[in-house]
């Protein structure tokens, strides 16, 4: 070996510690969606309150359009007619009967 080769070293002697840093946490659309299903398994085995709850997420998660939530739920493998019956009925002003309420625009907010 010459002044200017280097020594060959092992594969188990090299020391990654410091060099490879920790998987960040997933954020936007994929951190949304681990939040949506994480939900889903806390909700129960009935499909249409698991529809109603994720609604609401959706909402509150700024998914806030009726093709939005639909298609967020629909990758969520949801019925697409489902969602959007349910979208519909839960959809009006009086708090008694409704969950939200949707402008004119045709975005969607939560009642309070």
């Amino acid at each position: 070996m010459d002044a200017t080769s280097k020594p060959r070293v092992s594969a188990a002697e090299i020391d990654l510690t410091g060099m490879i840093s920790a998987s960040p946490e997933p954020t936007g659309t994929a951190a949304m969606f681990g939040r949506l299903r994480k939900l889903l398994r806390a909700c129960g085995p009935n499909r249409h309150d698991q529809v109603l709850v994720l609604i609401s997420a959706c909402i509150t998660e700024g998914v806030d359009t009726r093709g939005q939530i639909i298609g967020t739920l629909g990758h969520l493998d949801f019925k697409r007619g489902h969602v959007a019956m349910l979208l519909a009925q839960g959809t009006g002003t009086n708090p008694e009967v409704h969950r939200w309420r949707r402008d004119a625009a045709g975005t969607y907010t939560l009642l309070s």
